[in-house]
Formats: structure tokens, C-alpha cells, sequence
């Protein structure tokens, strides 16, 4: 039998939901350190992924809670309350950000539901307030703007409209990679794509070391001809494992990527191993 909910804590995740609908809410823009401080404490951009782990699973709970019984927000677990899967990546996806560009420190957290927000997501997005994970130090955090991805436009660019986008954390394979076909590498770019219901890319091209690319059909030779392709080495740098050893990618190595399209795509575009976590973002421009 469920547990009745309080009668007080009903009221206020309906007028939460009612306020979710009206404003239409899919997108919230969160501050590091109060006011986004600049605090040397936050995340290097590089080891974010542990904090958007964190991120996601104060917001789990919080919406839990928020919920008067009902269990935790479907636009953040991406399942219906009869624990089935929500197809194309319609729950949220949270994207480290670098506002303050002259630092190379995450300063703010962007979380988009394209299915929009409901009140128990809102009630979290509200109360959040420390992330803590394990063998990290704690991390403050403010929702500092709540509305509609384009009201977001201006000041983030991973959520332009552009024909061309170029990464800004790595892509890392979902599966392992094969020389041809859906399993290669741009077998997996287009097929991450399609999921999302955004158009398959006209091109798509690999970065080298020296900021030149060369076209995906040409990786696997690369690849696999030598231990040092040409691939730029800036991606080997970064987290591109989550916490839990038992969803951990099938390969440890990341990619930055350019892809075009024709016509225009609206972001966020992220695709791939821990696209819901910060890794495979892109951003408009070459």
C-alpha cells in the first residue's frame, strides 16, 4: 500500500506543477559558490563529471521529497512512475559552464528537460542548495534563472542555433568502436543524433593536435595504425568515467569533434557516453 501523502505537502507540489505549466519551464541556470564567486574550490571543467553525478542525485532526491509521496521527478529519472523508460532523451540533461571564460573553472550548471519541468523538479531545482560526493569537497549551489532554453540564448552558447558545432567537453563512445557501420565512430555520432531527433550531420570531423580535423571516415585508419593517431591530446585530460564502476564507457577515450548540418539545429547538442552528465556538449561556431 502507498504511504498517503501529507495534505499541506500535496498543495504545494500541485501549485508548484501549476507554476511549472504556466511558465513552461525546461531550462535552469545554477550558480557555483553563491553567486557564482569564482571560488578556486569549483571544478576544473576537465573533472566535472563527479559533480554533475552530484547534481543529478540532489535534484533526484529533492524531487522525491517535493513530491508528496508521488516518488521522484520522470524529467530527471527519465522513467514513468510504472518505472518505464522515456524514449529520445526527452529528461534532462545537466552542461558544465564556463561563463567567466577567463577561468577555466566551472562556475555555473545548466539543467534542460526538453519534456519540461514538473513541481517536484521545480521544488528541487529550488531547494538545492550543497552537492557533496564521494571523496570531494562539498560544493555550494543557487538557482540563479528558471524559464525556456531561449531565454538562455545569449548567454550560453550551448544553446545557440547553428549549422556548425564544435565540442567543448569530449566525445566518448557509447559502444565499442568497429571500422564500418553503425559502430564506428561516425556510425555512433549519427546514431546519438537520430535518438535525439536532431537531423543527421552533413559531416562530421575529428579534431588532430595543432586545433586542425580531419574527416570521421578516416579515424579508424588512424586509430588504429598507432598508439599516437594525431588526436588532439587535450581530451585525455579529462573525467570520462562515472563513479559507479558498473556504468562505466566501454572505452576510456575521448574525442573532440566538429559536425555541420544543413539546415540549422537548436542546442544543446551532447551525445554519447555521459551525455546526460556534462560529457559529449557542444557549443555553436567552429
Amino acid at each position: 500500500m502507498s504511504k498517503r501523502p501529507a495534505r499541506g505537502g500535496t498543495i504545494a507540489a500541485r501549485h508548484l506543477a501549476d507554476f511549472a505549466r504556466r511558465l513552461g519551464a525546461d531550462t535552469a541556470l545554477l550558480a557555483l559558490g553563491g553567486e557564482a564567486s569564482g571560488d578556486d574550490r569549483s571544478p576544473r571543467l576537465a573533472e566535472a563529471l563527479p559533480w554533475m553525478e552530484a547534481l543529478h542525485d540532489a535534484l533526484v532526491r529533492g524531487s522525491d521529497e517535493a513530491s508528496a509521496g508521488a516518488g521522484p521527478s520522470s524529467c530527471l529519472t527519465a522513467r514513468t512512475a510504472d518505472d518505464e523508460l522515456i524514449p529520445g532523451h526527452r529528461h534532462a540533461t545537466l552542461i558544465p559552464l564556463v561563463i567567466d571564460e577567463k577561468r577555466d573553472r566551472v562556475d555555473h550548471m545548466l539543467v534542460h528537460a526538453p519534456m519540461g519541468f514538473d513541481g517536484p523538479a521545480v521544488g528541487a531545482l529550488m531547494r538545492v542548495r550543497r552537492l557533496w560526493a564521494k571523496e570531494l569537497p562539498d560544493l555550494d549551489v543557487a538557482l540563479v534563472g528558471l524559464g525556456r532554453r531561449e531565454d538562455f540564448r545569449e548567454t550560453v552558447a550551448q544553446l545557440g542555433v547553428s549549422t556548425v558545432w564544435t565540442s567543448v567537453t569530449p566525445f566518448v563512445p557509447s559502444r565499442f568502436m568497429k571500422p564500418r557501420g553503425v559502430n564506428s565512430l561516425e556510425g555512433q555520432v549519427q546514431a546519438e543524433l537520430s535518438s535525439r531527433g536532431l537531423p543527421a550531420a552533413a559531416s562530421v570531423e575529428v579534431e588532430l593536435e595543432g586545433g586542425q580535423y580531419v574527416a570521421a571516415e578516416e579515424f579508424w585508419g588512424r586509430w588504429s595504425a598507432a598508439e599516437d593517431a594525431g588526436f588532439a591530446r587535450r581530451w585525455r585530460r579529462w573525467r570520462m568515467e562515472r563513479m559507479d564502476s558498473g556504468k562505466r564507457p566501454p572505452i576510456v577515450a575521448g574525442f573532440g569533434l566538429r559536425l555541420r548540418f544543413e539546415p540549422a539545429v537548436e542546442g544543446p547538442v551532447a551525445l554519447g557516453y555521459a551525455a546526460h552528465f556534462g560529457l559529449g556538449g557542444f557549443r555553436v561556431g567552429e
